[in-house]
């Protein structure tokens, strides 16, 4: 589309907005300033995609840039296929099932798509309980509460911010089918105790490893000791893909 027709499309659908409704045409839909700036005085030029966009002086997070990803990135797209299944998701999960020493692993469009899948393949539901801590990522909630099951939270120790076996002992009842250790920021929960723990009890363990990629207890590789983990490469983690995640 030519810039001069992006204003024009723009026009049509303001002027659509306004003489129509907004609910009756397009529910909550809201009029951008500079596309209202461009029906109230066409004189003026509006070029859309010559937008400046300041950054603010302090950043959030600056993602690492490996030194091969462009090429990568750049051969991918030119392979004409952006859907998974290519080369380099073949590849990716190759490399990632044999750094984490294990036999499968799904990639996901996010941790929070694979903390859900996780939540469902446990089976748990209405009238079961899961153990999540008090302080982590709202997703680690979300996933299970979306199955129906209820969320029983758990103290964290301050010096490292995560849950140990004493503070999920103290929240399990007779309803407990999982826990969710979270490992937070490239720490790692002492998991060769609440694993043990755990399956002597039934209870399953799905370790949210969004921030762990990489980190070891013990010589293991977190998200290896629980019956699931999901990962993050969002452009915040240890290593990033912009976004994404793995089962």
């Amino acid at each position: 589309m030519q810039r001069s027709s992006v204003t024009e499309e723009i026009g049509k659908i303001v002027f659509d907005y306004k003489s129509q409704g907004s609910h009756e045409r397009f529910g909550k839909f809201s009029v951008p300033d500079f596309a209202l700036s461009a029906i109230q005085a066409p004189s003026i030029a509006f070029d859309p995609l010559n937008v400046s966009v300041t950054e603010p002086d302090i950043c959030y997070h600056k993602p690492h840039m490996a030194h091969l990803q462009k090429l990568f990135v750049s051969d991918a797209a030119q392979a004409g296929r952006f859907q998974f299944g290519g080369k380099y998701s073949r590849l990716t999960s190759r490399i990632l099932e044999n750094r984490l020493n294990v036999p499968k692993i799904e990639l996901t469009n996010s941790c929070t798509a694979a903390l859900e899948v996780a939540a469902i393949a446990t089976g748990v539901g209405p009238g079961d309980e899961v153990v999540v801590p008090t302080y982590t990522f709202a997703a680690t909630v979300t996933a299970f509460q979306r199955t129906g099951a209820s969320i029983v939270f758990c103290d964290v120790d301050a010096t490292d911010m995560m849950l140990n076996v004493e503070s999920v002992s103290k929240v399990v009842t007779d309803r407990t089918r999982v826990v969710v250790p979270v490992h937070y920021g490239g720490g790692v929960v002492e998991m060769a105790g609440l694993a043990k723990w755990c399956r002597e009890r039934n209870i399953l363990v799905v370790e949210d490893a969004a921030q762990a990629y990489g980190s070891q207890f013990d010589r293991q590789a977190a998200g290896t000791f629980g019956d699931f983990a999901a990962f993050s490469f969002h452009e915040t983690k240890n290593i990033i893909s912009g976004e994404g995640g793995l089962l």
